[in-house]
């Protein structure tokens, strides 16, 4: 039998971990309006095709929404089940730097996904794979207890790399599951490298 969390505990981890539900409640409101109005009501929020179009002030926004955009039950659950067991032990943590390594991971991930597969493409997949490199990283170097997890939930999303390459399985961001993950790498090494600055 599944413990469902009482009211009281839920109200508090939506003010513990505001960042984290907004996102979570955002990808859900695009999904009810992709299911109840299709693409074209999400139309606005891709990338566009080419650079000159990407990198104009008036669409460079659109690097970052992507991420909220979800097409099966199924694709939304698994990356916000994800992102809620990573981005609250950094949420707990600081809510500005799970902003800004969600702000980063989403653009380095989106960008890569788009140059090489097309603007065709959404999930928070990128990020997800991104928090998962920053968290496992800082909790085995960096003392970070908190940001303890299963480790095989962290080898699950890892073999589902080359997995989702093959395509045998349906069509993947995989050019963002790996920039993402490398991205969280990086960011969690310069703070590793920060932290040991700081000891000396």
């Amino acid at each position: 039998m599944v413990n469902l969390p009482s009211q009281e505990a839920l109200l508090r981890d939506i003010k513990q971990h505001p960042l984290t539900v907004l996102v979570m409640v955002v990808c859900g409101v695009f999904f009810i309006l992709l299911q109840t109005h299709g693409l074209r009501a999400l139309a606005g929020w891709f990338m566009p095709a080419s650079h000159a179009e990407l990198f104009q002030l008036s669409n460079i926004w659109k690097l970052w929404t992507p991420i909220f955009v979800h097409y099966t039950p199924t694709h939304l659950l698994a990356n916000v089940a994800l992102w809620w067991i990573f981005a609250t032990r950094i949420e707990k943590e600081s809510r500005a730097k799970l902003l800004f390594i969600t702000l980063i991971a989403a653009a380095v991930s989106n960008y890569c996904q788009w140059y090489y597969r097309g603007p065709d493409f959404g999930g928070l997949s990128g990020v997800d794979f991104a928090l998962l490199g920053y968290v496992w990283l800082l909790y085995r170097f960096g003392g970070k207890q908190h940001y303890r997890f299963d480790p095989i939930l962290g080898i699950l999303m890892l073999a589902l790399i080359p997995v989702a390459a093959t395509g045998y399985f349906g069509k993947y961001s995989d050019y963002a599951h790996v920039s993402g993950l490398l991205c969280g790498i990086v960011l969690a090494g310069i703070k590793l490298l920060r932290l040991k600055m700081a000891k000396q």
